[in-house]
């Protein structure tokens, strides 16, 4: 009987070794709430084909953060980083994600002190606004929220946008969020 029980799972896909299979049982998996062994699977495409790691390295951090893992969430975000267009804000994202908010408040107060870009820095702010939220500090957040209003002035499209997070947090609603759910 204790053979039974540690033996995986039949799946539609066993008996194949290859990465459609495996695919195939990884979204089996996450579709009956077997996080673990859909990770597992992931992780096994990944040995096999190491390139599918740029694909599949965050889809591992979005189980693992569910899973409450926080190591492996954070060894795949690394993975995630190395090719990601904003490193800090993706690493803040997830840090935010597993509750660790203060930590990412810091990460992006720190890379707002290097950052000259103002469209990327009004992006910051806004995620920076977010994490305020998160930890209940609205004077905080509304600092943020009015950093992102002032670092937006040369960029009419990115200041309207940057006048309704605004007036949205002032009427209570906290800071929307864009039509692609990006702070």
């Amino acid at each position: 009987m204790l053979g039974a029980a540690s033996a995986p799972a039949q799946v539609p896909g066993d008996g194949a070794g290859d990465l459609a299979a495996l695919k195939t049982r990884a979204l089996h998996f996450e579709q009956t709430g077997q996080k673990a062994e859909a990770a597992r699977m992931y992780e096994e495409m990944i040995r096999l084909q190491p390139e599918s790691a740029l694909i599949l390295a965050s889809r591992l951090v979005d189980l693992q953060v569910e899973m409450g893992d926080e190591a492996s969430a954070l060894k795949w975000a690394e993975t995630v980083m190395a090719r990601h267009p904003d490193p800090a804000a993706y690493r803040a994202a997830v840090l935010a994600r597993l509750g660790r908010t203060d930590e990412a408040r810091i990460l992006l107060e720190e890379e707002l002190k290097t950052e000259l870009q103002p469209a990327r820095r009004t992006a910051l702010h806004w995620q920076l606004a977010e994490q305020c939220l998160a930890g209940n500090d609205r004077a905080g957040a509304e600092a943020a929220l009015r950093a992102a209003l002032e670092e937006s002035r040369d960029d009419p499209q990115l200041q309207r946008a940057a006048e309704r997070r605004l007036r949205s947090f002032i009427d209570d609603r906290g800071p929307r969020r864009n039509e692609e759910g990006s702070p």
